[in-house]
Formats: structure tokens, sequence, C-alpha cells
């Protein structure tokens, strides 16, 4: 009598443009990002610059109290926005400000947003941007 009637499955469909072999789908099962194809292409763009850009960070006295983890990824970041900025073909002071930006908004999740550290980013910003685009 009183039993609901039995419930059908209900399948959510694979979209259409699904690209098996996409960055998505090798995450997805379990790839690390650094094996992925585009990791080594990365790498290679930012090889020479990442050591410059690093040496940039760690001369800088604001960063100076930054664990090393922290001035590992502000290098790692100031990569990424110098390889982006090299893709859209800006110039080095734009790139500049977008590595202020970027290393304002890091060192904030971080708590180490300081009135000193904020007034030295432009300055830190501008020490990596030249030699790594120049």
């Amino acid at each position: 009598g009183d039993e609901p009637a039995a419930a059908v499955r209900f399948n959510i469909p694979a979209p259409s443009d699904r690209n098996a072999d996409g960055e998505a789908a090798a995450i997805v099962s379990g790839k690390c990002l650094d094996q992925l194809p585009g990791a080594a292409e990365f790498s290679r763009q930012t090889s020479g610059g990442l050591r410059i850009v690093q040496e940039a960070i760690e001369s800088h006295a604001g960063f100076v109290s930054l664990s090393a983890e922290v001035r590992s990824f502000c290098g790692t970041v100031a990569s990424s926005v110098i390889v982006e900025g090299r893709k859209k073909k800006l110039v080095g002071p734009k790139i500049a400000s977008n590595i202020s930006d970027a290393l304002k908004i890091l060192v904030g999740v971080h708590g180490e947003n300081t009135e000193a550290m904020v007034q030295e980013l432009p300055a830190v910003a501008e020490s990596v941007a030249p030699p790594a685009v120049g």
C-alpha cells in the first residue's frame, strides 16, 4: 500500500566538448600539476628568470621577516606574472605594476601586509621586472 514509487536514477551526462587529454581531466585522474605537459614549459620559461626574481626578493629588507616558503612563493608568483605579461606583450612598467599588485595580495594573505612592506612592493617589482623582461 503505502510504499513510495521506486526512484529513477538520474545521471548527469558528460559534456559533449570534453577533452579527455586536457589538464582538467589529468587533475581529476590524480596527476600532479608538475606532471602535466604545461609544467615543463612553465619551468623552462621561468628557469633563468626565477633565479633573478628570487635574488631580488631575497635582497629586499621587507622580505627578510617572511618565511622561506612565502619568499619562494613570492618568487614563483612574480615569475608567473612575468610569463603572463610576456604572453600579453605588456611593457615592463605594466608588468612591474602587476607584480606589485600580486605580491600585495599574497603578502596580505599571509598576514605580513605591513605599511612598510606595501610601500616597498613597487621597488621590489621594478627591480624584478626589468632584468627578467629586459
